[in-house]
């Protein structure tokens, strides 16, 4: 439930194949201090480039919650790739056809980790319980954030060409 959600933390892949996660609402290990938080995804957020998210109407959701206004985010290059993928009517077969964990089995043959199998040993049963600083904690996160980056390169530039626009955020 998006109104129930709160962001622990933020992930982002770059094109050189790195990848991190920001922790920020963990209950153990380290948290990065909200004042750096906010600024670093005000910045995300004012980003000219691409920023590829996969579940962009949630992620303004949780960011909304959090303080930003929906004039800053829909002024935002972040662009959705599950909207892409619909466009482009590439769907996968499974529960949900546009599930990104589903896509990257499909699309790559990699088994992503899912949520519930990674909140299994949080003591709250939310990502929030885990420690921030735990291997499973990190890869969990940064597989959403590499993976969002490698379908949207390779599905909004297809998406873009066949609908003759650029493909945008609007209100």
């Amino acid at each position: 439930n998006v109104y129930k959600s709160s962001l622990t933390g933020f992930s982002v892949a770059f094109v050189d194949g790195s990848s991190y996660y920001v922790p920020y609402r963990h209950l153990s290990g380290p948290n990065a201090p909200m004042s750096w938080v906010f600024k670093v995804l005000a910045a995300i957020v004012a980003r000219k480039a691409p920023t590829y998210i996969y579940n962009l109407k949630h992620e303004i959701k949780v960011l909304v919650i959090e303080g930003f206004t929906r004039k800053q985010l829909y002024s935002s290059t972040m662009l959705c790739v599950m909207v892409a993928m619909w466009m482009l009517q590439k769907p996968t077969p499974g529960k949900h056809p546009y599930a990104l964990k589903d896509m990257v089995k499909y699309r790559y043959g990699y088994e992503m980790t899912t949520f519930n199998t990674v909140v299994a040993s949080s003591p709250n049963g939310l990502f929030s319980g885990l420690s921030s600083d735990a291997p499973e904690t990190i890869k969990y996160a940064c597989e959403d954030a590499i993976f969002a980056l490698r379908l949207g390169k390779e599905y909004v530039p297809q998406m873009d060409a066949q609908m003759g626009a650029t493909y945008a955020v609007h209100e």
